[in-house]
């Protein structure tokens, strides 16, 4: 059984969650107690004593946290972490949501709300950009990236493109790429 923190701000062991751990009924091995030191902002596997301990691990071995934001930055980084124990055929326990293995092949109720969460995050942010783009549409704000060029810059490489200069020459001139050249001439003509 492994044990693991992700500390902050904070030094040393956890003692205050290794006690809870222990009055929870868990055998606690000082050895197998992993902690990062890494902000919570950051996604699991960008945190490299939780890396090295799950290299570690092996089929069967249980993974015991005390809070779930021990294992992500987020609810997706959590259930991605998760999904990682479960085919590596851990075990993962989380004393905040009880004793259930939350990486077992059958999901128990916390990791289903939690997968609900990220489903209703995901539906939210798709609709919110949806609506952000129809009003942007609606007030006649421009999409999508900002031209490269000036309008007075793309008027002068029309003229040019007119004189019959070559579309690689006018890239070189105006410091762009080809295909810009090529992009803006097409626009003129209305393809």
């Amino acid at each position: 059984m492994y044990f693991y923190f992700n500390l902050p701000t904070s030094e040393g062991l956890p003692e205050h969650d290794l006690s809870r751990l222990d009055a929870a009924g868990y055998r606690i091995d000082l050895r197998r107690v992993v902690v990062d030191r890494m902000p919570h902002s950051r996604p699991a596997m960008e945190r490299g004593a939780l890396v090295n301990m799950l290299r570690r691990m092996q089929a069967r071995d249980a993974l015991v946290v005390t809070k779930l934001s021990f294992l992500g930055s987020s609810a997706r980084d959590v259930l991605s972490t998760l999904e990682r124990c479960r085919d590596a055929g851990l075990r993962v326990h989380c004393e905040e949501t009880g004793p259930a293995n939350l990486a077992s092949a059958s999901a128990p109720i916390a990791v289903k709300t939690l997968a609900a969460v990220v489903e209703l995050e995901r539906l939210s942010a798709s609709a919110r950009t949806r609506e952000y783009l129809d009003q942007a549409k609606h007030d006649g704000r421009p999409l999508g990236r900002p031209p490269s060029l000036t309008r007075q810059q793309r008027t002068r490489i029309l003229d040019r493109l007119a004189r019959g200069v070559a579309v690689s020459e006018i890239a070189r001139q105006f410091d762009t790429s080809r295909q810009t050249v090529i992009r803006i001439r097409d626009k003129a003509r209305g393809k």
